[in-house]
């Protein structure tokens, strides 16, 4: 049986998406605005889409920095790269949740 949360709509990717590490190939990466922790308020986020995947990844500063380490800082460098995304526990929101990571180094 599938985890109960990939059986609710959900715009973008998340961890419970992913059965083991994925490697993906950067399609493009765009400015968005997506609902904040805050009572809903909107911010602004890269969304980084991927080639055959029907759901773009929020990209935070952790992984962005892991990208720009591997591809450099300018997003249109990215374009047909690769990464691998795996599952990861982090902090958030005052508890300890499952995060989507990128894997330091550039796939093989």
């Amino acid at each position: 049986m599938p985890d109960y949360r990939k059986m609710f709509d959900s715009e973008y990717l998340a961890s419970w998406d992913l059965d083991a590490d994925t490697t993906v190939t950067i399609s493009k990466v765009v400015a968005g605005e997506v609902n904040g922790n805050k009572g809903g308020e909107k911010t602004k986020r890269p969304l980084v889409f991927f080639t055959g995947a029907k759901k773009a990844m929020v990209l935070n500063k952790t992984n962005g920095k892991l990208i720009a380490g591997m591809y450099g800082t300018k997003t249109e460098d990215w374009i047909d790269k690769k990464i691998t995304l795996y599952v990861a526990q982090c902090e958030a929101f005052k508890e300890t949740v499952d995060c989507l990571r990128v894997r330091p180094g550039v796939p093989k």
